[in-house]
């Protein structure tokens, strides 16, 4: 073949040379780099072609100090002797647990409570207080396999948990970061590094690690990490490529540790007003509730402020089995009226969600924060949406609005919240919490011991707000 000036290019793939002409070089690709293309062939697959898809997704969050943090580990490390682990330890050792929706769609990550409506909102907001994180669905896996702010390096091979596996080594840099981390110090974006680690046979991806890197004083934090396991799940018969469980720990200049540990369950695909019901695995069970055969589908004017509403729970919120984002349903003890107009009758039905149930407290006196909030009144002729403020509650087996001021201890709430954008539109965050002041506009009761019931008509006086 000729090219410009008499030169010779011989493509030995395509034809046979001329004898005595000169042969380019054979064009080899090294196991490690095929084995990289793979996974990223594989991932692209799950990250860029699935179908929307929905999850369910409890989270189950521990903030010690540093005195509790050293018990805890001595737990951890006697439970792993017994071939056990932290997540088969019992619900009370946990601060707080929540039961979210997560759903991707056009490659974005929505939040929502279980069966409510998703909205672009985060999950740190939608909860209110706490340690949240997002992105272990989707956005983080997308930064790292499907755009080029990561430079990754082969590792070798290593046994992970039995199993053949290739491990790559990577890095972000500040400057193609999208990771924020926000504490009641500060907010900033940060470089992270990690590993990931894929099955040498079918290069499926295993689990992913990160780890925050040249922390900002301004944070508080000496430590921010985060791994992620993976499963094969099938959607529309299409084996996609999803977590299944992720752990994020922050760890601050004082001691504390603030830690979450997410797993996501009955993932399936999105359709518009979906909702979803999953069976919770291990030591987390559904919370009894009672629903109505029908539902009013008309819905009627905001109740004005200045009422107020008595109600009665019409199933018991039991604490072992409680979490927040279970529904609650109450009932109205009374009729509400207006100028004598009558809004809604005595058992109409009033429904709303455990939005608190903190543990607090040491070990010799535990007792629990809670918080319910009600956003619907259901009446004969249809569904009105409720703002109101909890004013009283019944004074029964020791639950009381105060807090007892013996236990007093450091609890937390998130303040402020960040977010920073990857390219292409990626989005993860963290936020830590500060000092108990409850939720904004929520208020909390207390209710001492262990093991606690709301009973069933346990009684609640709200005063309605106003939209």
């Amino acid at each position: 073949m000729r090219i410009g000036g008499g030169a010779i290019v011989c493509l030995g793939w395509l034809a046979a040379c001329p004898l005595g002409a000169q042969s380019l070089p054979e064009v080899t690709i090294e196991p490690e780099v095929r084995a990289l293309i793979a996974i990223k062939q594989r991932m692209r697959a799950s990250l860029e072609e699935v179908p929307e898809f929905v999850c369910g997704q409890t989270i189950r969050r521990i903030r010690v100090n540093e005195e509790q943090r050293r018990k805890l580990e001595k737990r951890m490390a006697k439970a792993r002797a017994r071939g056990r682990n932290l997540r088969e330890t019992t619900l009370a050792e946990y601060s707080d647990v929540v039961r979210l929706e997560v759903a991707v769609v056009d490659g974005v990550e929505l939040y929502s409570w279980p069966g409510a409506a998703f909205e672009p909102i985060p999950p740190a907001e939608l909860v209110g207080f706490g340690l949240m994180a997002d992105g272990a669905l989707f956005s983080f896996a997308r930064s790292i396999f499907l755009t080029r702010q990561a430079v990754i390096r082969f590792a070798g091979e290593q046994d992970l948990d039995g199993r053949p596996a290739l491990r790559f080594d990577y890095e972000v840099s500040y400057f193609t970061s999208g990771y924020t981390i926000t504490t009641v110090s500060g907010s900033a974006k940060v470089a992270f590094r990690g590993s990931f680690w894929a099955d040498r046979d079918s290069y499926a991806l295993l689990r992913l690690d990160k780890e925050g890197v040249d922390l900002p004083p301004e944070l508080g934090l000496v430590a921010a990490t985060a791994r992620i396991d993976y499963q094969q799940a099938t959607i529309d018969g299409r084996e996609l490529t999803l977590p299944r469980r992720a752990v994020d720990e922050l760890r601050a200049m004082d001691g504390a540790v603030s830690r979450n540990e997410a797993t996501f369950e009955g993932c399936r695909r999105f359709v518009a007003g979906s909702s979803l019901s999953f069976d919770v695995t291990e030591d987390i069970t559904a919370p009894e509730v009672l629903e109505p055969t029908t539902r009013p589908v008309r819905t009627l004017p905001v109740i004005p402020s200045g009422l107020t509403l008595r109600l009665r729970l019409v199933a018991a919120v039991r604490g072992e089995k409680a979490v927040v984002g279970d529904a609650v349903t109450a009932e109205l003890r009374q009729d509400v009226e207006v100028e004598g107009r009558t809004l809604a009758r005595k058992g109409d039905q009033v429904r709303g969600r455990v939005r608190r149930l903190q543990r607090l407290g040491g070990e010799d006196a535990p007792y629990y924060a809670v918080a319910l909030s009600f956003d619907t009144l259901e009446t004969a002729d249809g569904a009105a949406p409720v703002h109101a403020k909890l004013i009283d509650v019944q004074d029964a087996r020791g639950i009381s609005r105060s807090e007892p001021s013996q236990l007093r201890v450091e609890a937390s709430r998130r303040r402020n919240f960040g977010f920073e954008t990857y390219g292409g539109g990626i989005e993860t965050s963290a936020s830590v919490e500060e000092v108990d002041l409850g939720i904004d506009g929520l208020e909390t009761f207390y209710v001492p011991g262990e093991r606690w019931v709301l009973p069933k008509g346990f009684g609640l006086t709200l005063e309605t707000t106003g939209p």
